[in-house]
Parts: structure tokens; sequence; C-alpha cells
């Protein structure tokens, strides 16, 4: 789980990138950095990769962010 301090850095390093984030399938910015991280499996056994899930409030697409290039050490 992300504390409240680790969504706002999120929030804040994708605020600061050159384009405001914006949802790709409907365009919108109402995004919503999400307290949980999750494990994705890779081609490896038995390894996976975590990652932030950005989610768009209106229509629900998720996004995944890698947290190491944004920062942040999750463990």
């Amino acid at each position: 789980m992300l504390t409240t301090e680790q969504q706002n850095l999120i929030a804040k390093h994708l605020n600061t990138r050159a384009q405001r984030p914006k949802c790709p399938v409907c365009g919108t910015t109402t995004l919503r950095v999400q307290p949980q991280v999750v494990e994705l499996p890779t081609a490896e056994s038995d390894s996976t990769i975590r990652r932030v899930v950005i989610t768009c409030t209106y229509c629900g697409h998720d996004m995944y962010f890698s947290p190491e290039v944004m920062g942040l050490t999750i463990s």
C-alpha cells in the first residue's frame, strides 16, 4: 500500500511532466493514484515487477507506472 505522502509525490511527478496527464481512452484529466501497488509477472519464472496504478475516474481505464522512475522505493 502506498502512503498518502507517496500518492501525493506520484501525483506531483505526473503533473510536472511536459503535458498534463490525461486518459488515453477518453481524454479526461480526472486521474486518481490508487493506494495499492500491483505486481506484474515477467517472462522469468517467479519474477515480478511492481507498478503504481493510476485510474481514470471517468471511464475506469488503468495505467501502470514505474515507481523507480518516479524516485519511489516501495518495499
